[in-house]
């Protein structure tokens, strides 16, 4: 939860005073609960496209999910992911993380030849490097803010242009932000940052 709860600072008395509340009810729900029902909803208000919601306990796991659905959805192998792009520690994605980006990010990975990575807002080569993978292409995953890479923003171009080529395709689309996407819609976290809804 650090890249949730610590928006609002280390040790914030408001927040501190509701985890004391909620570890006196229950410390882990197995299962749906209300309080999931209660956050559901409001992520649905805010993000109108969340029509299904699954809860998971990383991001690793959450992209781990979300490549697996992609590759049962289109029966296809190959995943895209931008150089320097950070998905956590799922072997399905550690590849290309770190500069010059050619060399294996652990000698514990397996399947490198089902990543295949594209240039972060580079459209013309992005598009390219998907066309010559495209028969077994399962889907694209990006993060519209490049966290580990310097928080540097996604072009809506470049956005816009993938999206437009994986729907054409019939291909997932995986837009992975966590630790960005509701501060930076809601002002959290540049609270002087205007960006377009």
């Amino acid at each position: 939860m650090g890249h949730w709860s610590l928006i609002l600072g280390h040790g914030q008395k408001n927040v501190k005073e509701s985890i004391k509340k909620q570890i006196e009810k229950s410390w882990m729900y197995g299962t749906v609960n209300e309080q999931t029902i209660k956050l559901s909803e409001l992520i649905s208000k805010a993000v109108p496209v969340a029509e299904k919601i699954r809860y998971v306990t990383s991001g690793t796991e959450a992209t781990m999910y979300a490549v697996r659905l992609a590759r049962s959805v289109t029966g296809k192998k190959i995943i895209a992911k931008i150089d320097g792009g950070w998905h956590g520690y799922t072997s399905d994605l550690l590849k290309s993380v770190n500069w010059p980006f050619k060399e294996s990010e652990s000698s514990g990975t397996v399947n490198d030849e089902k990543i295949i990575s594209i240039p972060y807002n580079n459209l013309e080569v992005s598009l390219k490097i998907l066309k010559k993978h495209s028969k077994n292409l399962a889907g694209v995953i990006i993060e519209p803010v490049l966290g580990g890479g310097g928080c540097i923003s996604a072009t809506k171009e470049y956005l816009k242009g993938i999206q437009e080529f994986v729907h054409k395709n019939k291909l997932l689309f995986i837009l992975d932000e966590i630790v960005t996407g509701f501060r930076f819609r809601y002002g959290c976290l540049y609270p002087t940052m205007k960006l377009d809804p």
